[in-house]
C-alpha cells in the first residue's frame, strides 16, 4: 500500500507504527473501473430496455458509493489514530444515499434516484445500519453530523476525477455538488427525514423489474468494492478470494484498475 497522500481517505489505519490508507478518489475510480469492465456489458444486455442506461447507472453507483466519506466527521479522526487504530465510516452509505436523493429532487433524473437505491444497499445489511433505524437516537445524531460535515472541496475533487474518467457526466456532477452545498446548511430534523427512507427495504416492491436492476447494480458494486479493497489492503478477504475464483477476470481487471487509479494524484 502506498504512502498516504492528503485526505479524503476511503480507508486509513495505523499498523507497525505507520499509517496505511486508500484515497477516496483512487478507491472510487478503481471500483467504478472494475464494475464497468466486469459487469457493464452484462447489465446492458439484460436490462437494455429499461428507462435508464444500465451501464451508466452502474458507473454512477460504483463511483459514488463512498462519496459520503467526504465528511470531516470521518476524515479528522485520522490524525488521532494510534497503533492498531483504523477509521470508522459508520453510515457513510446513508450519507451517499441522501446526497443522491437530494440531487434527484433537484434534477428529477431517475438515474440519480436509482443510483441512490443502489449505493445505500452496498452496506444496508450491516448491523450498524440497523441501529439507525431503531429506537437508539445515536445513529441519527451521528448521521446528521456526518451530513453537515460534508467537505465541499473534497466532494468537488471526487466529482471532477469521476467526470474526467467518464463515470459521471457534467450535469450530474454539477447537481450532486449543488446538493452537497445545500445539505450542509440543513437543520437536524430535515436531514433525519431524508435519512429515514434508507431504513425501509420495500421502496421498490411495487416495481419488480426496477428492483431487479437496482439489486443487480448493487451486487456488482459490492463485488467490485470488496475486490479492490482486498487487493489494495493486502488480501485476506475470503469473499473477495471466492469471487476471484468464480470470476477469473476479476483479479487481473482489479489489479489494472487499481494501478490506473493510483496515478491520479501522481503516485
Amino acid at each position: 500500500m502506498p504512502e498516504c497522500a492528503s485526505p479524503p481517505y476511503s480507508f486509513y489505519e495505523v499498523k507497525d507504527g505507520r499509517p496505511r490508507c486508500e484515497g477516496l478518489v483512487e478507491h472510487s475510480l478503481a471500483t467504478a473501473c472494475v464494475a464497468s469492465k466486469v459487469f457493464g456489458e452484462r447489465l446492458s444486455r439484460v436490462f437494455g430496455n429499461t428507462e435508464v442506461d444500465a451501464a451508466y447507472l452502474l458507473n454512477l453507483s460504483a463511483y459514488l458509493h463512498d462519496i459520503g466519506k467526504a465528511s470531516s466527521l470521518y476524515q479528522e479522526k485520522a490524525a488521532s489514530l494510534g497503533e492498531g487504530g483504523s477509521m470508522s465510516f459508520w453510515l457513510h452509505h446513508v450519507v451517499s444515499f441522501i446526497l443522491l436523493q437530494v440531487a434527484y429532487m433537484k434534477k428529477t433524473d431517475p438515474v440519480l434516484q436509482y443510483a441512490s437505491y443502489a449505493v445505500v444497499r452496498h452496506h444496508q445489511a450491516m448491523k450498524t445500519t440497523h441501529k439507525l433505524c431503531g429506537e437508539d437516537s445515536r445513529g441519527m445524531w451521528h448521521l446528521t453530523r456526518a451530513v453537515k460535515g460534508l467537505n465541499i472541496k473534497w466532494v468537488e475533487e471526487v466529482l471532477e476525477a469521476g467526470e474526467s474518467r467518464g463515470f459521471i457526466n457534467r450535469p450530474h456532477a454539477e447537481v450532486v455538488l449543488e446538493a452537497a452545498g445545500e445539505l450542509v446548511r440543513l437543520d437536524d430534523g430535515s436531514i433525519a427525514s431524508l435519512g429515514e427512507p434508507s431504513c425501509r427495504s420495500d421502496s421498490l416492491k411495487d416495481n419488480p423489474k426496477l428492483k431487479r436492476l437496482v439489486v443487480s447494480v448493487a451486487g456488482a458494486v459490492i463485488v467490485s468494492d470488496i475486490a479492490v479493497s482486498s487487493l489494495t489492503r493486502g488480501g485476506g478477504n475470503l469473499l473477495a478470494e471466492m469471487w476471484m475464483r468464480e470470476l477469473p477476470i476479476l483479479r487481473p481487471v482489479a489489479e489494472k484498475c487499481i494501478s490506473e487509479a493510483g496515478n491520479v494524484r501522481g503516485k
